[in-house]
């Protein structure tokens, strides 16, 4: 294989490898936010709860 070749087939590998690394981390953020809006809503409901008198039967 001559370097034209080597340099094309190195180029579209790296290509390959950032694109697939950037949806791995894109994947981690948004799944962080999701926790994040979980733990949130978790946090708001043991709040109404602790504010409930009478509980329903």
């Amino acid at each position: 294989m001559n370097n034209l070749g080597l340099f094309v087939a190195g180029t579209l590998v790296t290509l390959l490898v950032t694109t697939s690394m950037a949806l791995l981390f894109w994947g981690a953020v948004l799944d962080g936010r999701d926790e994040q809006a979980r733990l949130d809503a978790e946090r708001d409901n043991a709040r109404q709860k602790d504010l409930r008198v009478v509980d329903a039967a």
